[in-house]
């Protein structure tokens, strides 16, 4: 219960002892990254806030992790507060990416980031025939109700609903806590189809906002 509170109230991550060195340092390691994510949005929204802000629509298309972080930011750029967003889009992204088009699951995610191979093998994969020309669209637009993002990869999906909330018997785990997190603390609605394979996320105008997806 302490473990559920504490992550549903933001915590970065809680950490049971005894904790690994792999642990600990893969923990780290994701924190340093969301840092840099929200640095990469700072500089952007220097360059960019005002034309941002005036964006109705926007498609993206994106293959790989480096693509994933930076169209998270530009779109994530267009809402009106981009640092409560940026980390949950990416997210979204990457498990487009990695778990939608790769097919890399989550048993074997925790395997490749214990030897830290995850990277290595995703760069290995898009590579391969069958993977190189696959991709996933972020589709972007701002209505009266609020600001919408529809996420769609090419895979055969997967169950999203074991992952909705946090699961306590996985806080040992490096990694599987990027939707519940996205849920609860990056957007308003959440929504996946039943196979998986597609979901769509929005912050509302106002909380009066009455929306339509």
């Amino acid at each position: 219960d302490k473990i559920r509170e504490g992550i549903d109230a933001g915590v970065f991550y809680y950490l049971v002892k005894p904790a690994s060195d792999d642990l600990i340092k893969s923990v780290a390691a994701s924190a340093v990254g969301e840092r840099r994510q929200k640095r990469l949005l700072a500089a952007q929204l220097a360059r960019y806030d005002v034309a941002l802000k005036t964006v109705t629509a926007m498609q993206c298309s994106v293959s790989s992790l480096i693509e994933a972080e930076n169209v998270g930011c530009l779109i994530a750029s267009c809402f009106p507060d981009p640092q409560r967003v940026v980390t949950g889009l990416i997210e979204l992204l990457i498990n487009a990416v990695e778990h939608g088009n790769l097919g890399i699951d989550y048993e074997e995610k925790g395997q490749l980031l214990n030897v830290g191979a995850w990277e290595a093998e995703i760069a290995r994969r898009l590579a391969l025939p069958e993977f190189e020309q696959k991709s996933a669209e972020a589709v972007f637009q701002r209505k009266p109700q609020g600001w919408f993002v529809q996420i769609t990869d090419q895979g055969g999906g997967f169950d999203w609903r074991r992952y909705w909330q946090i699961d306590p018997a996985h806080a040992a785990a490096s990694h599987g806590r990027g939707i519940a997190r996205a849920r609860l603390l990056s957007f308003d609605q959440i929504a996946y189809n039943d196979v998986g394979n597609q979901v769509r996320v929005m912050v509302k105008a106002s909380q009066d906002s009455d929306f339509k997806w």
